[in-house]
This record gives C-alpha cells, structure tokens and sequence, in this order.
C-alpha cells in the first residue's frame, strides 16, 4: 500500500528537519564558545531560535576579552556579576585572587604570582638577601670565592646590581637548601615534585619525564614558561607564549668557576632535590627551543630561584 504525504504533512517534516539542523548549528557554537562560529549560526539563521542567546554568548566573550586585555580588578569583578556562571569564570576569579594576593618576602619585595594548576608560583624571580630568620645571605663578587663556597650565596649578574630589578638575584645550591629558608613564609623552593606537576599540567607526560630524566623534554612547554618578545629575550625566542604566566627571564648563569653566563638566553632555576650522584636538579629554558632542558648541575652554580606556595588552590 503506498503512503500518501499531504503538503501540511511535507511542510512539517521539512520544519522538523531545519530545525535539527538548526539545533545542530548551535550546539556546534556552543561548543566552540568562539565569536567566530556564532557568527556563523546568526549568519545561516538570522530570525532562529537561538539569536538571542547567540548574541548574549558573543558579549560574554567581548566581555571577557575586555577584562583580560585591562587585567584591571574592577574589570574582573564587573565580569563576574555579569556573567556569574561563565565558562570563563574560574579562569578570571583565578586572576582576581592573583591581583589581590601579592606576595612579600622578608625584605619587602613585593611580587606577582600566578595560578597554575593546583600550584601557586612566583611569577618573578627571587632577589631576597636575607634569610627568613634575618641573617644576610652573603653578596660574593669575587669568582675565586665564590667557586670554593660551602655556605649559601648570592650574586647579581656581571655584579651590577641594575639586573636584579630585571632578573633577581642568582643563588647557589647551598643558599636554596639551607635550613634557615630562602623563600618567604608559607613558600618554599620547588623540589622535583613540584616542578613534574607543572611540567605535566603544561602538556608533558608523566612517561616523557621519566624517559627524559636528564634530557630536553617535552614540544612546546617551555615555551608557555618563556616570558614573549625580544624585550629581555634574544631573537628568536623560540615558541614563547608564557601561556602559563610564569614569564621566565633569561637571567643567565654563574658556573661553579664563578664565571657569568648566557644573560638572554638562558634561564635557569633551581631545584631543591638532589640526584642520586650528589648533583641538585634544575631546570633551563632557551632563547633558541620551545623545549625544557631539565639536568643536573655542581652545587656552586649559580641559578635564578622561583618558589611555590606551601598549600596549593
């Protein structure tokens, strides 16, 4: 027996399909959540259903945009009371509590910090020159010194001391581990520990880690570490996006025989575990690779130090 279909009939289905398709269209916006692809739904669908919500969605991203170009608190909080349930919020109330939360050591240096993960960084380097107890962390100029230390130190890059603002301070192994604290109060000096978190939440694999111990590890990681453009870097600055917010510097280095070196094109920092040959671990980041260079290296060394905040968020 054959079925006959009415015009009503015909017209309904066609309805039922345009808006199938029309629900598609927008869930597929949804989900890109971008001005772009809800452009598009209002472009194919100009009177559709969700116009309205298409365009609220598209405030919400100008919104959000506006807040992070200000980076202003005012700025975040009015994001917040507009758009309470945004996707964007736990990524702007991680700002407003990095805005409102600086952090100071006990010389009073003020610094930023920044929301990684479960982790708060330091999202500059360290230049403290005392102890958390009070006792002065010795400035050593003199190479032949500093190469035959056993005791923590302190050094600025070539000696002048106009790097520190930019760079902070290089400190040997036996500065970042004694018992007296380098970091401030309720911080510490990453160890291995902390630093694998970070790196893993950048995108590298517990097993890249591993295999690469000693090694460059990683694609584009070191790159979100690396503070953008040729300000302090020097060309090329490979694949730097600091999408992490660390904003590295490259501070250089002081090796163990007291010599400065790579001044903007290597940072370097510490780590407070030790290997199982008597060497601490650190971790480098290079002007010319996108890669992180995690090794080890003599205790004499001088490294730029990022601390960690004791309880993570």
């Amino acid at each position: 027996m054959k079925t006959r279909f009415t015009g009503t009939a015909i017209a309904c289905m066609f309805l039922f399909i345009s808006c199938a398709s029309q629900v598609d269209s927008y869930r597929w916006a949804r989900k890109k959540h971008t001005i772009k692809a809800y452009k598009e739904y209002l472009k194919k669908y100009p009177d559709g259903k969700f116009v309205d919500d298409a365009k609220e969605n598209i405030a919400e991203i100008l919104a959000f945009r506006e807040a992070m170009r200000s980076d202003l608190t005012e700025k975040y909080r009015q994001f917040l009371k507009d758009y309470p349930d945004s996707q964007f919020s736990p990524h702007v109330k991680r700002k407003l509590f990095c805005l409102e939360n600086k952090l100071a050591d006990q010389d009073g240096n003020v610094y930023n910090i920044i929301i990684i993960g479960d982790q708060i960084w330091m999202a500059e380097n360290l230049k403290v020159a005392h102890y958390r107890n009070g006792d002065p962390i010795p400035n050593v100029t003199s190479p032949d010194e500093w190469k035959g230390l056993s005791t923590g130190a302190r050094c600025v890059y070539d000696n002048e001391e106009r790097h520190a603002d930019t760079y902070g301070y290089l400190y040997n192994w036996h500065a970042v581990t004694d018992s007296r604290n380098i970091a401030p109060e309720g911080w510490h000096v990453p160890n291995d520990k902390d630093w694998w978190q970070l790196d893993m939440h950048l995108g590298i694999s517990r097993l890249d880690m591993i295999l690469g111990a000693s090694n460059w590890i990683g694609e584009d990681e070191g790159g979100k570490m690396k503070e953008t453009g040729t300000m302090h870097w020097n060309s090329p600055n490979t694949g730097a996006t600091n999408e992490s917010g660390l904003s590295a510097r490259p501070g250089g280095m002081r090796g163990n025989n007291g010599h400065y070196e790579y001044i903007g094109t290597g940072a370097f920092f510490w780590s407070a575990s030790m290997t199982g040959f008597d060497f601490p671990w650190y971790h480098m980041l290079s002007s010319t690779s996108s890669w992180i260079y995690r090794h080890y290296h003599h205790k004499n060394c001088g490294f730029s130090v990022r601390c960690v905040r004791d309880e993570t968020i």
